[in-house]
């Protein structure tokens, strides 16, 4: 529970305890939100000493109702299940326009024909299913979650989902074609 900062930042404002959170931020990582309970100086001769309560504990876990998680967790599927119906109509779109181009190639007989190949939207419903029926099986009113599922389930940022949506990838650009049309 307790570190040592380096010389140097120690040095800064010692006595009035003045240091800057993004310093301390940069030297214990692991603290990750702006709640720091108390800064003092243990020793005369170890200034740099500062005790940094509950550091390594904060916000691991949260007791959230479960009857609000679920419904939560549904409206991201539902949003999710959109998604894919949208980026499965795009592929379509996109397919065929990439068939028509090799297809127009193909009788020109003028040179190579192009290979289409598309990748085919992935859809994470089970992830969700898979959520929800554990989430309807217990038993209690409240659950508590870790950081991981509170990522998951209510903020909806799966560990998928930055390729899924990435920028240049094929789903954003199958959305897109929807989107156009």
């Amino acid at each position: 529970m307790f570190a040592e900062v380096p010389k140097k930042i120690a040095r800064k404002k010692c006595l009035s305890y003045s240091i800057k959170l993004p310093e301390i931020r940069r030297i214990f990582p692991e603290i990750i939100t702006n709640e720091i309970v108390g800064i003092q100086s243990l020793k005369k001769s170890t200034r740099s000493i500062f005790a940094l309560k509950r550091w390594w504990r904060i916000m691991r876990e949260v007791t959230v109702n479960k009857a609000e998680l679920i419904e939560i967790l549904e409206d991201n599927r539902e949003t999710h299940e959109a998604d894919f119906e949208r980026a499965m109509e795009g592929y379509y779109i996109e397919a065929v326009e990439r068939h028509e181009v090799a297809l127009a190639a193909a009788k020109k007989k003028d040179g190579l024909v192009p290979h289409v190949n598309l990748q085919i939207p992935q859809s994470h419903d089970e992830d969700y299913a898979r959520a929800l029926g554990m989430l309807r099986m217990d038993i209690s009113t409240t659950i508590t979650i870790d950081e991981h599922e509170y990522r998951n389930f209510v903020e909806d940022e799966w560990d998928w989902k930055q390729q899924w949506y990435a920028p240049a990838g094929a789903n954003t650009l199958y959305m897109s074609k929807v989107a156009d049309k």
